[in-house]
């Protein structure tokens, strides 16, 4: 059974590979990845050996929180996002502000700026003044580095905390106990903090970004519904406390609000969001209705067939995030090697400073500079991060434009792919209509056949309407008011111009309104042709 859950605390990639670890020992767990960019974990689990409360507590005894995935959990997991993202926004601009401060009061003599007349001891004690700002700012680097490194799981935090801590605490010794003030690194402590923010918070940008995908298709869905009763009377219910079998009633302009079946009423319908198609499509009684698609021109009731869950639109979204998590072959590589990286740079960092302390003979100072610049330089953690991240890009970017990727391993071999076959509209083509010629019959102009069709499509909203009005209003055509408009669902319109009939539409609407159609010459192949 396929479990997803929201994970909330991951701060990089050691994170994800430790609740990795944590969850792989459950038994009847099965294929567990988590993908950090996306913050989801994704498993296959044994539901008579494994309950969503044992995962959800495995992932706290790790130090994280876990959430079932789903439509109702997205919408929580959306203003979160805006929260953390709001809050890590003001938190970079506090420490961005102290840390430069603190920069300029360790260079400034070295850059030859003016400063105040104070002692090198005194203003050391300005530096650490300044850093304590910059580390409140930054302390989830240091609550997640510590906590990671006290469960010998150390991730890129921990990196973060190490170097910044190390390099204070030795300033700080100086400060206190040396009688004559060497140079102090409060400065570095400081701008490490501060630049991994910046890091961060970009991180953060781009991870709201490439889930816009689901957020766009989660808006579809309207908030509110017109509920019917037994008795015709109208109600305006949240659209999610809609049941199978409620009637509901959908007016021109609203989108539909859970996947239904038309009982009442004929109309068109723009299913452009979800299909892909460009032109709206005829609904008679009988014909399905998807959630989410708009109603373009008449009045109708429809019978609820599928809500919550199970609509259409919810199992795009449980398409797309299940894609967004899945593991392709290149981020398993990516994973394995983050997996022990962070481990490789301190034990680096280490042997750095052995080196150039005790090997080569150099001031102490000097070897933690170097030791301290192979724990900064580290900090980015690209390794695990660039391939999830560039995963839910790529299958947002695709969802948006109305591609569904099934997983990740298809997005990674379609780099292969020598030849590919596409339907046309709304792919190949922009999917907005526009007029491409006009066959005008004997004794009529052009301009007065286009400022026929566009006087009645002022009462219509459909994309061919707006293609007419558009072409008239290029040519400087202004057109008539008309009366007694009808627009008939899957043909046309039907109105009255200066006492006479005018019909709009293909030629179902002329041939039941008994009109001889001419097939117009030269007329061409790949657009769609509307009678006046």
């Amino acid at each position: 059974m396929k479990m997803q859950f929201n994970i909330r605390g991951m701060h990089c990639s050691a994170c994800a590979a430790s609740i990795e670890r944590t969850v792989r020992k459950l038994d009847g767990a099965d294929q567990v990845y988590v993908n950090f960019a996306a913050s989801l974990l994704s498993l296959e689990a044994d539901p008579e050996k494994l309950s969503e409360e044992q995962i959800i507590q495995a992932v706290k005894s790790a130090g994280f929180e876990a959430e079932k995935a789903g439509t109702a959990a997205a919408e929580k997991a959306k203003e979160r996002d805006r929260d953390d993202a709001r809050m890590a926004l003001i938190n970079c601009i506090i420490a961005l502000v102290f840390a430069v401060l603190l920069f300029y009061a360790a260079m400034h003599s070295m850059l030859r700026l003016p400063y105040f007349n104070v002692t090198d001891r005194v203003n050391g004690w300005i530096q650490f003044l300044l850093l304590i700002p910059v580390w409140i700012a930054g302390r989830q680097f240091f609550i997640s580095g510590f906590r990671s490194l006290a469960r010998l799981a150390p991730n890129m935090d921990s990196l973060v905390a190490l170097c910044s801590s190390a390099a204070a605490v030795y300033s700080l010794i100086l400060l206190i106990f040396s009688s004559k003030v060497p140079h102090l690194f409060f400065d570095t402590a400081g701008m490490v903090v501060a630049l991994i923010m910046i890091g961060k918070y970009l991180e953060a940008r781009s991870r709201e970004k490439a889930s816009d995908a689901i957020r766009g298709l989660m808006d579809l869905t309207p908030d509110i519904a017109h509920a019917v009763d037994a008795d015709d009377v109208e109600t305006d219910v949240p659209a999610s406390s809609l049941r199978a079998g409620d009637i509901v009633r959908v007016r021109p302009g609203e989108r539909i609000p859970a996947d239904a079946v038309l009982t009442e009423g004929r109309t068109t319908v723009d299913e452009s969001m979800l299909t892909g198609e460009s032109l709206p499509v005829a609904k008679e009684p009988g014909d399905p209705l998807t959630g989410g698609s708009v109603n373009l021109s008449s009045v109708f009731l429809c019978r609820v067939e599928h809500t919550g869950e199970e609509t259409m639109i919810a199992r795009i979204i449980a398409l797309v995030r299940d894609a967004q998590g899945s593991r392709p072959p290149i981020a398993r590589l990516a994973d394995t090697v983050s997996g022990f990286f962070v481990w490789l740079v301190i034990a680096v960092s280490v042997l750095t400073f052995c080196l150039w302390f005790f090997y080569a003979g150099k001031p102490f100072s000097l070897s933690l500079g170097f030791a301290l610049s192979v724990l900064v330089i580290a900090c980015p953690c690209a390794l695990g991060l660039a391939t999830p991240i560039a995963l839910i890009a790529g299958i947002g970017r695709g969802a948006r434009e109305g591609i569904l990727i099934k997983n990740g391993t298809a997005l990674e071999n379609a780099g292969r792919i020598t030849m590919a076959a596409f339907d046309k509209t709304g792919t190949v083509t922009e999917g907005h209509p526009t007029v491409q010629s006009l066959f005008a019959a004997e004794n009529v102009t052009e301009d007065e056949l286009l400022s026929a069709a566009a006087s009645a499509e002022k009462i219509s909203n459909h994309p061919l309407a707006s293609a007419i009005l558009n072409a008239a209003e290029e040519r400087g055509l202004k057109p008539a008011a008309v009366t007694a408009g009808e627009e008939i669902a899957g043909q046309g319109i039907r109105a009255e111009l200066s006492g006479q009939e005018l019909c709009v539409g293909n030629a179902a609407l002329l041939h039941n309104r008994g009109i001889a159609m001419i097939e117009p010459a030269g007329k061409g192949t790949g657009g769609t042709l509307i009678y006046a």
